[in-house]
């Protein structure tokens, strides 16, 4: 191949409804889901009815003086009506007031009649475990340590550095900037040990195993790693990846300017399987495709896009520098979209690195806005506050999709 970048040791989630065996629906699923909006929650509960019978309950919750059941079919197939009609009897038997059944595959449209003549109320566990995930997420990211970077320079000098970002006609301006608010972006601080191979010696050459310590920041708004590029700040969102995408992905780290036949070779896969993985990773804008100058028969070079270890790392040192972090969450932080366990797994699995620690560090930028000079329209521009100098940041202001 050509261009090789270097070796590196690799190390080496399919989880839908069908996955959850019946301890894991009541954990991970029910009991979450109903403890989160505020009901003390009992697992296969034995209950004698007013009719003397005795009822096993799946989930028995209840919330002050209000009582109710919830029935969990994990099943491969729609749960019926007659399964509606049993545990609105159940209820009403033992005295329960809420009731609620809960399906993996969904309910047939009678058993959807028979529940709303009941009053059954009736769940999927698929948007249940969406709830649980979301809540467990924003849990994480709440014990997450937190700290932020102070302005370095106030609103009035904002002003005055966006008019480096003004429109211009010939050269004239076409806009002003006119007022500036204050914002804090969230960005988690990584630090990780970093594995790779280097080799040593002039004549006898041996492959040696190296660790360091490395540092770096990603985008808590839209996922994306943080690169510092001369006046403004860019991030590379990473979208979701297919396990084949990642194995292609470890491939197109250790080579440049790389052929279609050569990474048939390195990969042994088959012409249909890498020409669909390499043409997801081209839509996603993680691998670049570009002719090579040097065939005859129009073949194509391959790349990637995402920036290396090293080049995050530079980053990180024009980002934070020596500026001084404060403890705690400032005032008009703006709220992370995505899960600290998400970046960390994301990190080890792209690049080969063992998250040690994380924290959260909310950064000031100003947003500017910028009026026509008839005042017909305005747009804004986001400023890095924490750089005393123009630098933009808009990129950083963009949410996850």
């Amino acid at each position: 191949m050509k261009g090789r970048k270097g070796t590196k040791e690799s190390k080496s989630r399919k989880r839908g409804s069908e996955s959850y065996s019946k301890g894991h629906l009541f954990e991970e699923v029910v009991e979450e889901y109903f403890k989160d909006l505020g009901y003390k929650v009992e697992r296969n509960v034995i209950k004698t009815g007013y009719s003397g019978a005795k009822h096993e309950i799946d989930v028995l919750i209840s919330k002050g003086d209000t009582i109710g059941i919830v029935e969990a079919k994990n099943y491969s197939k729609q749960i019926p009506k007659e399964w509606i009609i049993k545990a609105h009897h159940v209820a009403k038997d033992i005295g329960a007031s809420e009731v609620y059944v809960v399906s993996a595959k969904g309910f047939t449209e009678d058993a959807k009649k028979t529940a709303d003549i009941l009053n059954v109320k009736l769940l999927d566990l698929n948007e249940m475990a969406e709830v649980v995930k979301r809540i467990k997420e924003k849990s994480e990211m709440n014990n997450v340590e937190t700290q932020y970077l102070k302005p370095a320079y106030g609103t009035r000098k904002a002003i005055e550095y966006a008019n480096k970002f003004a429109s211009k006609k010939l050269f004239s301006k076409t806009e002003n900037p006119t007022e500036a608010e204050l914002l804090y972006v969230p960005i988690y601080y990584v630090k990780a040990d970093y594995t790779y191979v280097e080799e040593e010696g002039f004549i006898f050459k041996n492959e040696v195993e190296r660790h360091r310590e490395v540092s770096f920041g990603i985008n808590a708004l839209n996922n994306g790693l943080l690169l510092y590029e001369e006046s403004a700040i860019s991030t590379i969102p990473i979208p979701p990846l297919t396990d084949s995408e990642i194995d292609l992905i470890k491939v197109l780290w250790d080579y440049e300017d790389t052929t279609f036949n050569e990474l048939i070779e390195e990969t042994g896969w088959n012409r249909n399987k890498l020409s669909r993985t390499l043409n997801e990773l081209i839509e996603k804008g993680i691998v670049d495709e570009r002719e090579n100058p040097d065939s005859k028969k129009k073949a194509r070079l391959y790349n990637l896009t995402l920036p290396t270890v090293e080049e995050l790392e530079e980053s990180d040192e024009s980002l934070i520098g020596s500026n001084k972090l404060y403890s705690g969450t400032p005032d008009k932080a703006l709220e992370a979209m995505v899960s600290f366990n998400h970046v960390k797994m994301l990190l080890e699995k792209l690049y080969d690195l063992e998250v040690t620690s994380m924290k959260m560090v909310y950064v000031p930028v100003y947003k500017v806005k910028m009026e026509k000079a008839d005042k017909s329209a305005y747009r804004f521009i986001y400023l890095a506050g924490w750089i005393d100098k123009p630098v933009d940041a808009t990129e950083l202001m963009e949410r996850d999709s």
